[in-house]
């Protein structure tokens, strides 16, 4: 999992060129039907990967909307 500054990812969500949708752990959950804290164990357990990780120890985790869908159509 990379860990990326705040502006490289502002800078790639934003990218007119990007062809993923990016989306924080809150967003993710709704998709999902699951708290927050449940997205975040399964980024940290590797069932829901990740885009993206922001510096720090608790740097949020970044996520392909098109990954978060997908597993939602598979639960």
């Amino acid at each position: 999992m990379r860990k990326l500054a705040l502006d490289t990812v502002r800078k790639l969500a934003h990218d007119a060129r990007m062809e993923t949708d990016l989306i924080g752990a809150a967003e993710a959950a709704e998709i999902l039907g699951v708290s927050v804290a449940t997205i975040n164990r399964m980024a940290a357990n590797g069932t829901l990967p990740t885009a993206a990780k922001l510096h720090g120890r608790t740097g949020a985790h970044i996520f392909n909307r098109a990954t978060v869908e997908a597993k939602r159509v598979a639960v």
